[in-house]
């Protein structure tokens, strides 16, 4: 069998078991499966493919009917145009969260320092995705970058190699903010906000990410409303911390942190959707 033969019938199965971008995602199975390049590939579309290249190509394409998220079965994700290394042990980083990124880069870039290093907390890294981003573009800058499971931290670990930040990112194994010493400038948080009844309810391929990094709680909130009180202790004055929700979610994080004599401002930013995805706090 040919290859371009090979992809149509793949993407044929694709879109027959749900998966509405059967086109792409065929390619990106094949490519994965023979360690090819795009430019390889479609420059081999009339060549025969072999049994031993086809079987290893349907194992791929069997995790990906089973609904196996992409980024996994290819261990790859780009975030903010770094290619990172994913695998379930992590959560796979979205492009919403991006927004986030560009809030901190924001302030980063109007907070006059001078000669002092600015200080940079990423809560809840998983992949090392947002602290990564962030030491490749300021460099000078103090980063720690914490999430409760040390799996995580593993990925985390191979992805600040892989983009020779590992020496300016300190990943600290902790649950939210318990035993972190210090003060730092900005925050950064993407904590897990569903709650359990959205747990059950979520499409095939969440269930193949880990539940520390989803279930936010009973009603989805806890976990963010008790990282925002926390963090309020640890910001110093004139900083900011984000955190990443779910539209659903903001009204009762509101209500919940609205005593909370630390905050100065509190303000919402939306998603690509025109939805409040993103709380920003100054203190």
């Amino acid at each position: 069998m040919r290859l371009d033969q090979l992809t149509v019938k793949i993407s044929t199965q694709l879109l027959q078991a749900g998966i509405t971008e059967n086109d792409l995602e065929s390619q990106l199975l094949i490519r994965k499966a023979l360690n090819i390049s795009k430019e390889s590939y479609f420059a081999d579309l009339q060549t025969d493919i072999s049994q031993v290249e086809i079987k290893n190509i349907n194992r791929l394409v069997e995790r990906r009917i089973n609904r196996e998220p992409l980024p996994y079965i290819c261990n790859h994700r780009e975030f903010y145009g770094l290619d990172l290394y994913v695998d379930r042990r992590v959560l796979i980083p979205r492009q919403e969260t991006e927004i986030m990124v560009d809030k901190a880069i924001g302030f980063l870039k109007s907070t006059p320092y001078k000669n002092q290093k600015i200080k940079i907390l990423d809560l809840c890294t998983g992949s090392g995705a947002i602290a990564i981003t962030l030491a490749k573009l300021f460099p000078e800058s103090i980063i720690y970058a914490t999430d409760i499971s040390s799996d995580a931290l593993q990925v985390a670990k191979i992805n600040c190699f892989a983009h020779n930040v590992s020496r300016d990112v300190n990943l600290i194994c902790l649950d939210g903010l318990s035993g972190f010493v210090g003060e730092v400038d900005l925050i950064l948080a993407n904590p897990p906000y569903l709650s359990k009844k959205e747990i059950g309810e979520v499409q095939p391929e969440l269930l193949f990410e880990p539940d520390l990094a989803l279930y936010g709680g009973l009603e989805g909130w806890e976990k963010t409303v008790q990282l925002i009180n926390s963090v309020c202790e640890i910001l110093n004055g004139g900083g900011k911390a984000f955190f990443e929700t779910s539209p659903e979610r903001i009204d009762s994080i509101t209500s919940k942190i609205s005593n909370n004599k630390n905050i100065d401002t509190l303000e919402y930013h939306l998603d690509g959707l025109g939805n409040n995805r993103l709380i920003e706090i100054s203190v």
